[in-house]
């Protein structure tokens, strides 16, 4: 019949039904990347490749007198944003009967979800680990206590002294330091009566804060992380920021030593340097009085940050640059399609092919994109 469609005529469209129902999804799990200037084209760049993108920086008014020619602005700060494209992140699967799967949508959307997730996670933790860096803070708040009303006064009064405009101000705060505002006293009215959507479907949005759009994220709290089969030095073990994704200037705590009774720490919590790379701290412990030796009398620990960076920013603050990826060589059997969400900016491609290997149609989601700060006076982070 000409009205049916098989599996020769399905595959020139399904790229974009599965590239459009993922972002879908993604779109409602990301925060960061949609709330700071974004760059999208679907034209098909290459991992490495530096976009170029102009950017006006900040410019000043001049006095004009009658008679005389206009003063030219020059912009401070940059005027081009060189954005490099040195994140690719893909989600692979294979499914069996992909006509069948397509004709069942509930098929569709559970792989698209599955997918949309993976890489929101993962777009919207390297936006927050740049923007992280600002060295900016709010001024008030230490590590250990968590957020306050007072933590936010200083921070609206932080960006607009670095005359950040008062729109467009967002702020993104863990899991914990949003409980925390639910409960604080100087703002338990304003969610009873203003924002009662805060407590009936928790606090995922928090609303306008101190002029933030405020939203909660579980991408800025640190993950601890257990220490098996401790080897060190003689008498000391050094932990490496790189092994458990710590920060500079992040607060860590090393406890639960296992390995006998009468174990002692000497230090409990330590302050990750600047500008280390590899042994950021070292941990000792005693046993008996006696300095102990990690290698054998250690058998376990764990190692856990209890520093959070709360991040309050101006859209301007950070950019987020996303590009379309190549299609498939002609001839090689692989369909393929680059598709750009307006909300988001997020552009997405679904690259579809049929592996005999394993006897079904290998589906995968990708992007291609760079994130980069902008302006420091945009940018703050507030200690928890």
């Amino acid at each position: 019949m000409a009205n049916t469609i098989d599996v020769t005529q399905a595959q020139y469209f399904i790229p974009e039904i599965w590239a459009n129902s993922a972002l879908e999804i993604l779109r409602k799990l990301i925060v960061a990347t949609s709330r700071v200037l974004r760059d999208s084209e679907v034209t098909a760049f290459q991992r490495g490749d530096i976009l170029h993108i102009p950017y006006p920086g900040t410019l000043a008014a001049s006095d004009k007198s009658a008679g005389t020619e206009y003063t030219l602005a020059q912009p401070s700060g940059e005027t081009e944003v060189q954005v490099t494209l040195n994140k690719h992140k893909a989600v692979s699967v294979v499914i069996e009967d992909i006509v069948r799967a397509q004709a069942n949508q509930d098929v569709v959307a559970r792989y698209s979800e599955a997918a949309a997730i993976a890489i929101a996670e993962t777009v919207e933790t390297d936006l927050i680990t740049e923007m992280q860096s600002a060295t900016n803070t709010d001024g008030v708040t230490s590590y250990g206590t968590d957020l306050a009303a007072a933590g936010l006064r200083s921070a609206w009064k932080a960006m607009t002294d670095n005359k950040a405009p008062q729109d467009n101000r967002n702020l993104l705060v863990s899991t914990q330091d949003a409980i925390a505002l639910l409960a604080d006293t100087e703002l338990t009215n304003y969610f009873a009566f203003s924002r009662p959507q805060a407590v009936a479907g928790g606090p995922q949005a928090l609303g306008n804060l101190y002029g933030f759009d405020t939203f909660s994220s579980q991408f800025i709290a640190l993950a601890g992380a257990d220490i098996t089969g401790i080897t060190g030095e003689a008498d000391t073990e050094l932990i490496t920021k790189t092994a458990h994704g710590f920060l500079e200037n992040d607060v860590v705590e090393f406890t639960a030593l296992t390995g006998g009774a009468g174990l002692s720490l000497n230090t409990q919590y330590f302050v990750i340097a600047a500008g280390l790379t590899a042994n950021d701290f070292e941990v000792s412990a005693t046993k008996g009085g006696a300095a102990v030796n990690f290698t054998t009398d250690i058998t376990a620990g764990t190692v856990r940050s209890i520093s959070r960076k709360n991040l309050a920013w101006r859209r301007d603050g950070a950019m987020a640059a996303f590009r379309g990826l190549p299609e498939p060589p002609a001839g090689s059997g692989a369909v393929a399609a680059n598709v750009a969400d307006p909300q988001s900016g997020v552009v997405m491609r679904v690259l579809m092919a049929y592996d005999a290997r394993l006897g079904g149609v290998q589906i995968t989601h990708e992007v291609l994109y760079g994130v980069k700060k902008l302006q420091e006076a945009k940018l703050l982070y507030l200690k928890a």
